[in-house]
């Protein structure tokens, strides 16, 4: 249940109201004491606008999608098996190419630091 000032005793309402000041005052100090540059900027709060919006028009799609796949569960299901199948030779073909590119570069950089070319 929240609680009102009205529910309150006009003493204590008065100091919880000097306390709101305050803690406002504190408040306002502090954000001052924070430079400038570090401060949140704008434009992390409009990405994140756009962010949300972005979700809110792509939810539909996302549920055509699932009821796609789902219609195709149902009514072929070895082809949908073959593409799940397909897609999970897909993602690991993609995770060993990262990971072999990852491997090269590190080595790649150790050799570079270790024997800088002349």
């Amino acid at each position: 249940m929240a609680m009102t000032l009205r529910h309150v005793r006009p003493d204590a309402a008065a100091k919880l109201r000097q306390l709101e000041v305050g803690a406002a005052a504190v408040d306002r100090a502090a954000r001052d004491l924070i430079p400038a540059e570090l401060r949140p900027q704008p434009k992390t709060r409009l990405l994140l606008k756009r962010a949300v919006r972005g979700a809110v028009y792509l939810r539909p799609v996302l549920g055509f999608v699932r009821r796609s796949q789902d219609s195709l569960n149902r009514s072929v299901p070895h082809v949908a098996t073959a593409l799940r199948t397909l897609r999970g030779l897909v993602v690991d073909a993609v995770f060993c190419v990262s990971l072999a590119f990852a491997l090269l570069l590190a080595s790649a950089l150790v050799v570079l630091i270790l024997a800088p070319p002349a």
